[in-house]
């Protein structure tokens, strides 16, 4: 469906199945982190994570140059 008030944009809607797909998906990355938490901890996961935002930072910023 058109967005109002730009016609290049569309609205994009999810259907029943879509949105059970999310959760399923959503709710299967909760498990897996969990699991991640449990393995390494609490501390060197947030680095992990800390380090690949650094990472795909780093990589956005050579595509646009």
């Amino acid at each position: 469906m058109p967005a109002p008030g730009d016609a290049r944009a569309r609205i994009v809607e999810l259907t029943a199945r879509g949105r059970h797909a999310l959760r399923v998906m959503h709710s299967s990355a909760k498990e897996l982190e969990s699991q991640w938490e449990n393995t390494v901890g609490r501390r060197q996961l947030t680095e992990l994570r800390e380090s690949l935002q650094l990472l795909l930072a780093a990589r956005s910023r050579t595509a646009d140059g």
